[in-house]
């Protein structure tokens, strides 16, 4: 099963994978990668409970299994999100989430 972790860049996203993993012992996966971001720091990874996606990773295949597989995604929906798949959307108030991406941005 896919459950897809859906916010826009800089909405609690992270925030949200390190509760998956601290209290439900839950690891996560990135469409992104983000091997130059969470995934650039071991540390960083442990807390966030980040895994990157097996090259082999075969959606369509996971999809079907009954293991849940989260996976964080910034992009809207489309064809590779599919009406079976469950989905957490994370709301932030947007001007909190604008000044926090600028602010990612300028680093």
């Amino acid at each position: 099963m896919i459950v897809w972790l859906s916010s826009y860049p800089r909405s609690g996203n992270t925030f949200l994978r390190v509760i998956l993993k601290s209290i439900f012992s839950v690891n996560t996966y990135s469409i992104h990668d983000d091997a130059s971001d969470i995934g650039s720091d071991k540390d960083t990874m442990k807390v966030v409970g980040h895994e990157f996606l097996p090259q082999d990773f075969d959606i369509r295949k996971k999809r079907k299994e009954k293991k849940i597989y989260c996976i964080k995604t910034h992009k809207l929906f489309d064809e590779s999100i599919k009406d079976e798949d469950k989905v957490i959307y994370l709301i932030r108030d947007g001007r909190e989430s604008s000044l926090s991406f600028k602010k990612y941005l300028e680093m």
